[in-house]
């Protein structure tokens, strides 16, 4: 009985029922459309880093971090007692947990075009790993990638442009070893690599990891070891396996393993940053709410009367807070689903096609985000803004509903 009341109820008022639908609605589609961009956003910058700077554990001397941004060669990994990464890139390598294990080393290089020194930063890497790691494939536009014991280099296009080379050109670059004494070394250009990552497309130089020993003289050395797992939740069993195993070779005092979330200073707000957005989300559905509200209070003020011929006629305060709930309930419930389909198609469709952000190209390297933004689609996704337009209706409803069932019935037919 009450629901076909609340039902009639909401027929008598079409234009406020209505535009309550539409204010419910419109919250859950900004907080779906909102929700995943940030959760696109956030995950992308996540995975670039895990896949280009970190891993999701990474292997470095103990005093190698604090002069990390001056790419020191003094701290190198040497294996587990000094007799090269070798055996300890093969242990890794064999853990259950790990997918793929890639040896490098980060070092400071210079090339001259028309008297300018063009600075960039030079990764010597293992090519099949570091393919595997990076994904690197699906950033080479032009060549390919460099290949083991050959002197040859893949470069960005950004990079590329500013010393006015191309794919098939030779390029020397100028830098200190790791005996303090300057080299050059002339390589071929054999890949361009474009991804809208400002460090990848401006910065970086990857260079066979043999090669590199050689040119800087850290034969069977590395700077670091990135270990990355399948699942980012499996991030701290991998962090216990490399640890042990370091301990059972007696190397823990020697390397320190970070997993990705202590990377730096941005990716350790990552996980707070997804909190805090929860309550902005939050704050969209309740600015919707405030129709809502407005339009329940209107049918109660208006209503007086009616609600005091029911309380007269027997019905119970609760049955009348019931009563009230159940109007709101249902729009709330039509409201969050039209907002959830609508939001969830163009989702969907962003996820494919991509949001372009201009000035995103201008952010600073450690931003790894690219300017096309895409949007994360997910079921969890449509169940969390569904849910939250329920929960934000009923509170919304419930001052109103709660004043009209603590009405006395003979006050309120009193009332003109």
């Amino acid at each position: 009985m009450i629901l076909r009341m609340a039902l009639r109820n909401l027929g008598r008022h079409r234009m406020r029922s209505v535009l309550s639908f539409v204010a419910i609605a419109l919250g859950v589609l900004a907080v779906v459309l909102t929700k995943s961009s940030i959760d696109g956003t956030l995950n992308t910058f996540t995975g670039n880093s895990i896949q280009l700077t970190s891993g999701h554990v990474r292997v470095t001397q103990v005093e190698y971090r604090p002069k990390e941004r001056l790419m020191s060669l003094n701290y190198p990994v040497d294996g587990f007692s000094g007799e090269g990464i070798a055996p300890m890139v093969t242990a890794l390598r064999k853990s259950p947990l790990t997918t793929t294990v890639s040896p490098r080393i980060k070092f400071a290089a210079m090339a001259s075009k028309d008297g300018e020194l063009i600075g960039m930063m030079g990764l010597g890497v293992e090519p099949e790993a570091e393919m595997e790691l990076a994904k690197l494939d699906r950033y080479l536009h032009a060549g390919r990638f460099v290949e083991p014991g050959k002197e040859e280099v893949a470069l960005g296009a950004t990079l590329l442009a500013k010393l006015g080379l191309s794919v098939g050109d030779r390029v020397t670059l100028v830098f200190s070893d790791a005996f303090g004494s300057m080299q050059g070394y002339s390589f071929d250009i054999v890949g361009e690599l474009r991804s809208g990552l400002q460090l990848m497309d401006s910065r970086l130089a990857y260079i066979p990891l043999d090669t590199v020993q050689r040119m800087l003289n850290m034969q069977g050395m590395a700077t670091e070891i990135l270990v990355t797992t399948e699942h980012d939740d499996q991030t701290d069993k991998l962090q216990a396996n490399v640890e042990d195993l370091l301990a059972k070779h007696n190397s823990s005092d020697n390397y320190e393993v970070v997993p990705w979330y202590q990377h730096n200073e941005l990716m350790a707000y990552i996980s707070t940053a997804k909190v805090s957005y929860n309550f902005v989300y939050f704050f969209i559905l309740g600015l919707a709410s405030f129709v809502v509200i407005n339009t329940m209070i209107m049918v109660v003020n208006e209503r007086t009367r009616e609600i005091g011929m029911l309380g007269a006629l027997g019905l119970r305060p609760r049955q009348i807070l019931r009563l009230f709930l159940i109007e709101g309930l249902i729009l709330g419930i039509f409201g969050s689903t039209v907002g959830t389909v609508l939001g969830g198609a163009l989702t969907k469709f962003l996820s494919i096609t991509g949001l372009k952000m201009d000035g995103m190209e201008s952010v600073g390297d450690e931003m790894l985000i690219t300017p096309t933004i895409y949007p994360e689609f997910s079921p969890s996704l449509l169940v969390y803004a569904f849910v939250a337009g329920l929960i934000v209706s009923a509170i919304a409803v419930y001052i109103p509903a709660r004043k009209a069932s603590r009405m006395e019935p003979t006050q309120a037919l009193r009332t003109s």
